[in-house]
């Protein structure tokens, strides 16, 4: 299933974010911040409380084979940090 999110939950994203979440430099795309095999497939998999501001660098750290793990470990540390809040 392809990221179809409305413009309403982008900027939900962007409001709750603003910079990227691992850095704080200039976000670049918003990132899904679990696997595919991991994600909802259904359409609560473009939720809001899934998806994370990132810059360049550091959304290629997610996809990297050698740092990938912690990056997205970080990501999704991060709103959980959120909802417990």
């Amino acid at each position: 299933m392809k990221a179809k999110f409305s413009n309403k939950t982008k900027e939900a994203i962007y409001n709750r974010d603003q910079v990227c979440i691992l850095c704080g430099d200039q976000w670049h795309s918003a990132h899904h911040v679990y696997f595919w095999l991991q994600a909802d497939r259904t359409k609560e998999r473009n939720n809001v409380d899934k998806w994370v501001l990132l810059c360049f660098d550091c959304h290629l750290k997610v996809h990297s084979c050698k740092s990938g793990e912690w990056v997205r470990q970080d990501c999704i540390n991060y709103l959980k940090e959120l909802w417990e809040k």
